[in-house]
């Protein structure tokens, strides 16, 4: 790792154990901004090291730091006045994610997040919906159990399922039978308008690890998992261990928490993974060139494909043509869901109209290009596919 990179895992742990960070001398300050945007750190930066900062980059993190507290105070009166509404209209309603992690953090206002997240049972959508709209949200999209209103610079996200199921067997990203039912039947682990301890940080698990089958991960989901454990007095980790094993998790979860006792100094009462000092630097490296969801490492955009080569143990080039005509010629499933095909749900027998009308979308929607690369992702190097096998195996996946 670089001095840099060094140092920006350290002041994290710093912030997460309560201490005060030492600022290295020659510290090129410039990479450790390229670090905190790309992570969405820069508030955390600013209250750790505000006094040292380099002038150059001084206006920048002090300018993120005024922004993120002056979001989560607008987050949090939204959130308030949409809640009191939820409550009137006998909404049943959790807060998941990033806000229901905030309050662990020395700074709840620091934890970052793009969106806030709400899982709404399937029945109320509508009504829900409803008083989003009556309160100036527009609802921007609606796919997949996935309902998102902005308004301003607040975004809102309502679930009516914590996890998706897969609707192929080679959906990797996707949930298992076994995870589906156990964390969809979310109602019984929920305390009032917060879910029990232990149920949420064995979702915040699962959503790390869809992140990482998928796009990637960032440091931030793993800060996540290591203020709950240091911060939450209720976890029972006898339930916890108990559940891991069958909802496919244990390995990951040994690996993830391998990688913060590593990080940020804190142990966990389970788990007895021990990283080789090559392997701890691989995934290091992996995890902080990803940015926060892995969007700024390039090699990540072909992850899809990369699984399904490496989950089928056969020969690489059998797998990539048949990638290569799955991505050609979808299935029917798949192509029921497709944007301008939703005539094919029913009637089987359109499948081959469907694909060619598929190409002419397209072509009119100007996205050959996209369409192209896509293609030719099915052709992936034997280095690259052997780099992320590498990383999924360090990481228990």
């Amino acid at each position: 790792m670089t001095q840099a990179q060094e140092f920006f895992i350290q002041l994290i742990s710093d912030h997460l154990n309560g201490r005060s960070t030492d600022v290295p001398e020659g510290l090129d300050w410039n990479s450790v901004a390229e670090l905190a945007k790309a992570h969405d750190l820069a508030g955390i930066v600013f209250y750790q090291c505000q006094d040292k900062i380099s002038a150059d980059v001084l206006p920048y993190f002090s300018r993120e730091y005024a922004a993120e507290v002056f979001l989560y105070t607008n987050r949090r009166v939204a959130l308030d006045t949409i809640s009191a509404r939820f409550r009137d209209a006998k909404i049943a309603f959790h807060m998941i994610k990033g806000f229901a992690v905030s309050k662990y953090y020395p700074l709840p206002a620091l934890r970052t997040m793009g969106d806030c997240d709400i899982i709404v049972e399937t029945e109320h959508i509508p009504a829900a919906s409803e008083i989003m709209k009556d309160l100036g949200y527009e609802l921007t999209s609606s796919f997949r159990n996935e309902y998102i209103f902005h308004k301003g610079l607040i975004i809102i996200e309502i679930h009516d399922v914590l996890v998706k199921d897969r609707d192929r067997n080679d959906d990797t990203e996707m949930a298992t039978p076994a995870q589906s039912v156990f964390f969809n039947n979310y109602r019984q682990y929920a305390d009032g308008e917060v879910f029990d301890a232990s149920f949420h940080f064995l979702y915040l698990l699962m959503h790390l690890r869809k992140h990482i089958m998928n796009s990637g991960a960032g440091i931030r989901q793993f800060a996540d998992l290591a203020v709950t454990v240091s911060k939450c007095p209720d976890l029972r980790w006898d339930w916890i261990s108990e559940k891991l094993p069958a909802l496919e998790l244990d390995s990951f979860a040994d690996s993830c928490f391998c990688l913060i006792r590593e990080w940020f100094g804190i142990s966990v009462p389970i788990g007895s993974k021990q990283f080789s000092s090559e392997q701890l630097a691989f995934v290091t490296s992996k995890i902080l060139f990803n940015g926060l969801f892995g969007f700024e490492d390039p090699e990540n955009s072909d992850n899809y494909f990369k699984n399904q080569i490496i989950k089928n143990k056969g020969a690489r080039w059998i797998v990539r043509l048949k990638l290569l005509l799955q991505t050609l010629f979808p299935d029917y499933a798949w192509m029921c869901r497709y944007r301008g095909c939703e005539y094919l749900r029913g009637k089987p027998y359109l499948l081959p109209v469907a694909w060619f009308h598929r190409v002419l979308i397209i072509i009119r929607e100007r996205r050959t290009k996209g369409a192209l690369n896509r293609a030719g992702l099915s052709m992936i190097s034997d280095k690259h596919l052997d780099s992320r096998e590498t990383y999924l195996d360090i990481m228990g996946l």
